[in-house]
């Protein structure tokens, strides 16, 4: 569910639907993957913005078997500076279809440590 509408998030079958093409067009225009037209392209980015589709991270990391998640770790999460840094970071990584996860480490080597242990070890 979209949290902010109460509503289901759009599918890109529904994108596909709306623009008249297939799901496999709608994402060989997100990805680039293939030679699509511009009028098709038009068309397929008309219908994303219309039904504000996003598109879900975790099924195109399952179905490419490619994680789309960084590891971001800062130095003390209180720091307005690095919350600064982290925002932007975060917004920018967002636009390209990755998800960050954030770790603080609070400028302790032995915590610096044990924080990347474990991010080596998420997921596997």
């Amino acid at each position: 569910m979209n949290k902010e509408s109460g509503r289901k998030r759009v599918t890109i079958t529904q994108v596909a639907k709306q623009a008249g093409v297939t799901i496999g067009t709608v994402s060989h225009v997100i990805n680039g993957t293939a030679p699509i037209t511009e009028e098709t392209k038009q068309k397929v980015y008309r219908a994303i913005h219309e039904l504000n589709y996003i598109p879900n991270v975790m099924a195109k990391s399952l179905r490419s078997k490619r994680n789309y998640t960084i590891g971001l770790m800062i130095p003390n999460l209180n720091n307005s500076f690095h919350s600064k840094i982290t925002s932007v970071f975060v917004d920018k990584a967002y636009e390209l279809g990755y998800s960050v996860q954030i770790r603080g480490y609070e400028y302790s080597l032995e915590r610096e440590l044990h924080e990347e242990r474990d991010s080596c070890n998420i997921g596997g």
